[in-house]
C-alpha cells in the first residue's frame, strides 16, 4: 500500500490455507501508518498473487479518510467549498446508510451535507430490520445508523456554543405498509464525545418541514478538544420510494461560537497525568493514574468508528493507582482511550492493539 501517493509500503506472506473462488484473507501489516497528523489522506492498497491475473478485484484505489482539521471559534463550515470541506469532518456511515454533499442539502450556498438510508423495505420483508420509536431508535438496525463528526478546538474557550441548521423528511411508506406515520425513520441527535447533548431530533410533516436553526452549549466541554457528532438513522433511500422522498437529513452552516479567555479567566482544572501500557501492547494492559484527590473515574474504549467497546468506573485514591484494562478478542487496530474525572478535562490516549 501506499499513503498520499508516497513511496509504497510491501509484505510478502504465506497463505495459511488454500484461497478458492469467494473466500477471503484478514491481514494485519506489522507498520503502523501515523494519521495523527490534522488532514486527509488517500490510501492506494493491491496485491500480487501469482496463479491470479486478474488484479482489479485485488485493488483498492483512492480510499480516503480524514484526521479532521480543527474546528475554532467562528470557524463556519458550509461545504461551499466542496470536497475540500470534507478535510473539516468525517463521516461514518452504516454499511446500508450513505452521507455526501448535496445541493438539495444547502441552506445557503449551493452545498450542504446530506444524510440518508437504503433498501429497509427489502429488510422488513426479509424480518431483518425493527421498525423504529422514540425508545428505540439509537438501539436497533445499526447498519442504517451514521455518524457525521467535527473536532473543535475549545481549549482557550470560557464558554462555547454549537450552531447548525437542519432539516429532515420521511417516506409515506411507512403509512402504506403498516398503517401509520413514523418520522422517527429520519431520526437524528448531537453526541460530544459519544454523549448526547440534544433532544432526538425528527421531522413533523413528510417532506415540508421548513429549515431550523439551532444553538446548543457546549460550556461543559470548555478546556479541551472535542469530538461533535451528528448521529443520524435514516432507512429509506429516495430511490426506494415510489415518492422520491425516502428518510434524509439535511445539515449546512455549522459553527462554533463562544468567550475567549481573558487574562483573569479560569478554565476548569487540567487533566492529570495517566498513560497506558504497553502501547501498543497484545489485549492485556495497565492504566496508571496519578489522581490528584479520591475521585469516580469512567474510562471509555472507542474504536476508529467512535463505537464504545469497552467501558469501566472505578473509584481512585489520591496519589499514584494502577489498574488492569483488558481488551483480549478485539480487533487489532487503533483505538481511543477516553478518560473522564469530575471536576476535570475529559483527556483521551490512542491506543495500538495488535
Amino acid at each position: 500500500y501506499r499513503v498520499n501517493g508516497g513511496d509504497p509500503f510491501s509484505e510478502s506472506i504465506q497463505l495459511p490455507y488454500t484461497l478458492y473462488r469467494g473466500g477471503s484473507l484478514y491481514h494485519n501489516f506489522a507498520n503502523f501508518e501515523d494519521f495523527s497528523a490534522k488532514g486527509p489522506y488517500v490510501i492506494d492498497a493491491w496485491l500480487q498473487y501469482g496463479p491470479d491475473y486478474l488484479v482489479s478485484n485485488d485493488s483498492v484505489h483512492d480510499f480516503r479518510i480524514v484526521n479532521p482539521l480543527l474546528m475554532h471559534k467562528e470557524n463556519i463550515l458550509t461545504f461551499e467549498a466542496a470536497t475540500g470541506s470534507l478535510d473539516s469532518m468525517y463521516s461514518a456511515p452504516g454499511t446500508k446508510a450513505q452521507g455526501f454533499l448535496s445541493a438539495k442539502a444547502a441552506r445557503t450556498g449551493a452545498l450542504g451535507f446530506e444524510i440518508t438510508g437504503g433498501n429497509i423495505q427489502q429488510d422488513y420483508l426479509d424480518k431483518k430490520a425493527q421498525l423504529p420509536n422514540k425508545d428505540n431508535v439509537w438501539k436497533i438496525n445499526e447498519s442504517y445508523r451514521s455518524k457525521t463528526c467535527i473536532c473543535a478546538d475549545l481549549s482557550n474557550l470560557v464558554s462555547a456554543d454549537l450552531k447548525f441548521d437542519r432539516k429532515q423528511m420521511y417516506s409515506s411508506y411507512y403509512r402504506g405498509a403498516f398503517g401509520y406515520n413514523m418520522p422517527y425513520a429520519s431520526s437524528m441527535q448531537v453526541l460530544v464525545n459519544d454523549e448526547s447533548i440534544s433532544e432526538t431530533y425528527k421531522p413533523i410533516t413528510q417532506s415540508v418541514d421548513a429549515w431550523k436553526n439551532h444553538k446548543l452549549s457546549l460550556n461543559d466541554f470548555v478546556g479541551n478538544t472535542v469530538e461533535i457528532c451528528f448521529q443520524t438513522y435514516t432507512g429509506l433511500n429516495p430511490t426506494y420510494d415510489s415518492t422520491g422522498v425516502g428518510d434524509r437529513v439535511l445539515l449546512d452552516n455549522i459553527t462554533i461560537t463562544g468567550q475567549a479567555v481573558t487574562g483573569t479567566s479560569q478554565i476548569l482544572t487540567q487533566a492529570p497525568t495517566w498513560t497506558v501500557m504497553p502501547n501498543p501492547g497484545s489485549g492485556a494492559f495497565l492504566l496508571s493514574y496519578q489522581a490528584p484527590e479520591a475521585q469516580a473515574l469512567r474510562i471509555d474504549v472507542l474504536d476508529a468508528l467512535g463505537r464504545t467497546v469497552a467501558t469501566q468506573n472505578r473509584t481512585v485514591s489520591a496519589g499514584g493507582n494502577v489498574f488492569p484494562l483488558q481488551l483480549e478478542g478485539k480487533a487489532a487496530g487503533i483505538y481511543l482511550i477516553r478518560l473522564r474525572a469530575e471536576g476535570q478535562q475529559t483527556s483521551s490516549q490512542k491506543l495500538i492493539l495488535r
